[in-house]
């Protein structure tokens, strides 16, 4: 969701018709879920940004949200695998977005796609690939802790042979 607000699982004009929307809580340990041919038995009562979303949709078909990208986001993260959703319209990859609380991530799990209906998740290779616009993750974490991003890249990181970039400068 790249949405600054909330979005209703149960808006037709959005998701259009017989689609799931589902989301884990490591807080509750627990799935919520919004079935479009079953809205009375409904446990997610809203899309927000942030949190990352299983959606199963009945035929391949574009959604579209309407509203501001989000800028810097703070997302908690508590002890275990939080599901997220990569807020910026723009990839980063993930050892420079997690660059800040790396010492307090034990992995990264995405979807695996060569058979999108089921939930099939893969380890990530943090230093070599990116979060994506768009798309959700699990990120797995020692301890509770406060995620900045897009936070200014470390200037270690984006530091090169050809540049030198002070501690606190952004680039």
């Amino acid at each position: 969701v790249l949405s600054t607000n909330p979005i209703l699982p149960s808006d037709a004009t959005i998701w259009v018709t017989d689609y799931i929307i589902q989301h884990y809580d490591v807080q509750t340990d627990t799935w919520y879920e919004y079935d479009s041919n079953n809205a009375g038995a409904a446990t997610l009562s809203q899309v927000v940004p942030d949190q990352g979303y299983w959606v199963n949709v009945d035929s391949d078909r574009t959604v579209s949200f309407i509203g501001d990208a989000p800028g810097q986001r703070t997302v908690e993260l508590f002890t275990g695998s939080n599901m997220i959703g990569w807020t910026s319209l723009t990839a980063k990859r993930m050892d420079i977005a997690l660059w800040f609380i790396i010492d307090n991530v034990t992995g990264v799990e995405c979807q695996d796609t060569t058979d999108v209906s089921v939930k099939l998740l893969r380890t990530c290779n943090i230093a070599t690939e990116s979060f994506e616009p768009g798309k959700g993750y699990f990120v797995d974490v020692t301890d509770y802790t406060q995620w900045e991003y897009p936070r200014n890249i470390p200037p270690v990181a984006n530091a090169g042979t050809d540049q030198t970039v002070d501690q606190g400068d952004t680039v």
